[in-house]
């Protein structure tokens, strides 16, 4: 198997929510895919379905800047608790999430 690199300064992750941006009403293919999306409850039934504009970031840099920011509450989360937090990407989710939102952050 052959290994890429990607340059990190110009390099970022896209994550996609086909539910929201795609077969959701106001989807870009919302159209085409409605009545197949209705007949089966595809929205309804996603149970990770995150609404519209909850969480975004201006720039790769902002969402590193975040990361970092869950990472050091995380890492004090970790010394409270006294052990190594298995979940830690649904803690930082939680964090990410709360911290754009103005909400209280996890501990």
């Amino acid at each position: 198997m052959t290994r890429s690199a990607y340059d990190k300064e110009i390099t970022a992750l896209l994550v996609i929510d086909p539910y929201n941006d795609f077969i959701s009403e106001g989807g870009k293919v919302w159209g085409r895919i409605r009545a197949v999306a209705e007949a089966n409850d595809c929205v309804p039934h996603d149970p990770l379905r995150v609404e519209p504009g909850a969480t975004s970031f201006g720039s790769a840099s902002d969402l590193a800047s975040a990361l970092r920011r869950a990472e050091a509450a995380h890492g004090e989360h970790e010394k409270r608790t006294g052990q190594r937090d298995e979940n830690w990407p649904d803690w930082y989710a939680k964090y990410l999430i709360r911290e754009q939102a103005g909400e209280d952050l996890p501990l």
